[in-house]
C-alpha cells in the first residue's frame, strides 16, 4: 500500500501535492503537544484518527530508495522520542485495568508546552492531559495554576449552552 502523502506517477513515488503538506502538519502538530487523534484532525489527514499513529512511525517519510523525503530525519526522530515519552502504544498493545468500585479521586495534569491554534481542540487536549495520581500531589506553581484555570474556563465557555444538573443527594440516602 502506498503511504498517505505519496502518489505513483510513471512508476515512481512522488509527494502528493495535496496530502504531503498534511503529513508535515500532522508531524508538527504532534510535536507541538497535540495528542495523536487531535493532531491528525487538525492537519486534515484523511485517515481514521485512532489508527493515524501508524503514519508517525513510518520511516518511509524520511525517504528511501523508492519514496522521496517528506519529513526531515530530525523531525521524524523527535516525534519518535516524543512518542516514547508519551508512551503511545498501538491500540492492540494498550492494557487497561478494570477495578470495579474504584474511582480515582486525585489527578494531575501532564505539562502542555503549547496550545493548538484551533480553539475547538483545546477541550480535547485538556482531557487528554488528565492523569490519575496516587500519592501526594506536588505543589503547583502559581503561573501553572493560573494557566490551567484559564484553559479550563475557556474550555467550559466552549461547551454548548445546555442546563447542567447535578445530583446533590448524598450517597447512601434516599
Amino acid at each position: 500500500m502506498i503511504p498517505y502523502g505519496y502518489k505513483i506517477e510513471n512508476g515512481q513515488a512522488i509527494p502528493d501535492p495535496e496530502t504531503a503538506p498534511k503529513v508535515k502538519a500532522f508531524f508538527t502538530n504532534y510535536l507541538e503537544g497535540l495528542p495523536v487523534a487531535p493532531a491528525c484532525l487538525a492537519a486534515k489527514v484523511e485517515r481514521a484518527p485512532h489508527s493515524s499513529w501508524k503514519i508517525l512511525e513510518d520511516k518511509r517519510y524520511m525517504g528511501d530508495d523508492f519514496y522521496p523525503r517528506i519529513i526531515e530525519p530530525e523531525i521524524f526522530n523527535a516525534v519518535q522520542k516524543e512518542r516514547a515519552v508519551r508512551n503511545h502504544n498501538p491500540p492492540d498493545q494498550v492494557h487497561y485495568e478494570v477495578l470495579p468500585g474504584v474511582v480515582p479521586t486525585t489527578f494531575k495534569m501532564k505539562h502542555v508546552s503549547f496550545l493548538p491554534q484551533n480553539a475547538a481542540l483545546i477541550p480535547q487536549l485538556l482531557y487528554d492531559c488528565i492523569q490519575s495520581y496516587q500519592g501526594e500531589l506536588p505543589p503547583m506553581e502559581p503561573d501553572e495554576r493560573e494557566r490551567l484555570l484559564y484553559h479550563i474556563s475557556f474550555a467550559l465557555e466552549t461547551l454548548p449552552e445546555a442546563p447542567i444538573t447535578v445530583d446533590q443527594t448524598p450517597a447512601g440516602s434516599s
